[in-house]
């Protein structure tokens, strides 16, 4: 009887450590499909903007616009998610409340496509 009470009071311990730790890092249980939505788009755009990134820092801006048209579109949908559903997710209120840079992504993304439609092809 005593090993029961004492599991039962580990398991008890154990699900409280994991409900703090997981309102410190601001995660929410994973059943919500609107916040695996959000990580789903958080982890595109993280793909999308480093191939942007690593292609501006190459300077080639034929590959800044074919990575940077996807970017765009991702991020314009991450912000909308965030503003829609990101308090629900626990996302902090810091990352929500960020100026909106989709625009001048996208007039960064258009001009290097003009640059490159002006370059011969390789």
């Amino acid at each position: 009887m005593t090993i029961c009470k004492a599991l039962a009071l580990a398991a008890i311990l154990a699900s409280i450590a994991l409900h703090q730790s997981a309102a410190q890092t601001g995660s929410r249980p994973a059943s919500d499909p609107q916040c695996q939505r959000l990580h789903s788009l958080r982890s595109q755009w993280i793909r999308h903007y480093n191939a942007t990134f690593a292609a501006a820092k190459r300077r080639d801006a034929a590959e800044v616009c074919r990575t940077g048209r996807p970017y765009v579109l991702i991020q314009a949908r991450l912000n909308q998610a965030l503003a829609a559903h990101g308090p629900r997710c626990g996302v902090h209120a810091d990352i929500r409340g960020e100026p909106d840079r989709t625009a001048s992504v996208a007039a960064i993304v258009g001009a290097a496509c003009r640059v490159a439609r002006t370059q011969p092809r390789r």
